[in-house]
């Protein structure tokens, strides 16, 4: 048995401001026996489980490749330079997308009447209605019906390759974004009418130390554990945004190696693709566990150990 300390819940001290902490004295404290919990793993520790596993996809594509395909190697280097255009199409919007999403969520999740919030409850709704795909034709669509060429891509064109990339930011963050607002505003409904932010309130701490340090990890939580479904929308969605409009990412390559019949190329790219997929998802899982201040296995450390 180890030793823990628990703390003795107090009244809270109204004599002082709502925005400082309840100092306990030493004499409330007590220690009883019992187990401790397991703490969180970071990111990395996530990472490191799932890279062999995102590189076996690669590696059984590239044997195949090189039996079935003698410019295997220019056909591999031509894929990993369109896997890292995938990169930049992707991860950003990814972020912006994510970031932008989730405050507006918070916001409509504290239920009051502001533009954030207002726009948190839009994307919210919308979010089944978006995917990335549609966006990008109706994009394409638009585009057209005023003369420019996104088909151009980074060669040029009417519209240039950095108007084409930054188009593809946020045709592909605008579903993240509805995504991430969909389920903040929901969990910061309910991380507000928790446990943990109860006993916050009991021990006199104030609103702005509740709503960040122990809402809103409540809150977050929830959105790094759907980045999963995010991941997998957002690379289709890049595919489709890299063949209409003419960027030589990974997804195009895949698409474009699928009508000719290239199988070498198609395989590198899909391989590719899955382990860009695998790592992605391995980081938000660890974003999650990171962020979640419970722990994953309410068990005490003695049973999980035991089965």
């Amino acid at each position: 048995m180890r030793t823990v300390e628990l703390i003795r819940p107090v009244a809270p001290d109204r004599s002082r401001p709502s925005s400082c902490r309840t100092i306990l004295p030493a004499s409330s404290r007590v220690s009883v026996a019992g187990p401790r919990f397991a703490m969180p793993r970071p990111v990395l520790t996530s990472l490191i489980p799932v890279a062999a596993t995102a590189l076996l996809p690669v590696a059984a594509a590239v044997a195949v490749a090189l039996a079935i395909d003698p410019d295997w190697a220019e056909t591999a280097v031509r894929t990993a330079s369109g896997l890292l255009v995938t990169a930049v199409l992707a991860v950003p919007a990814l972020v912006m997308g994510t970031v932008l999403g989730t405050l507006v969520g918070l916001h409509a999740g504290l239920r009051r009447p502001s533009a954030a919030g207002f726009t948190g409850l839009l994307l919210g709704w919308l979010a089944p209605a978006l995917p990335g795909f549609l966006i990008a034709a109706a994009a394409l669509a638009l585009v057209n019906e005023l003369g420019g060429e996104p088909g151009g891509g980074l060669a040029g064109g009417a519209l240039g390759g950095g108007t084409a990339l930054a188009l593809g930011w946020l045709v592909l963050a605008l579903p993240a974004a509805c995504q991430a607002a969909r389920l903040a505003g929901p969990a910061m409904d309910a991380a507000l009418d928790s446990g943990p932010v109860r006993m916050a309130e009991g021990f006199g701490y104030g609103p702005r130390e509740i709503l960040w340090h122990h809402a809103a990890p409540l809150a977050l939580a929830p959105v790094a554990g759907g980045l999963g479904t995010a991941i997998l929308a957002l690379l289709a969605g890049a595919a489709a945004v890299e063949s209409l409009f003419g960027l030589p990412g990974a997804g195009a390559l895949l698409v474009e190696a699928s009508r000719q019949g290239e199988t070498a190329a198609g395989l590198l790219a899909f391989a590719m693709l899955s382990g860009l997929s695998a790592l992605l998802r391995a980081g938000a899982r660890g974003l999650q566990r990171r962020l979640d201040p419970r722990p994953a296995d309410p068990r005490p450390a003695d049973l999980r150990a035991g089965g």
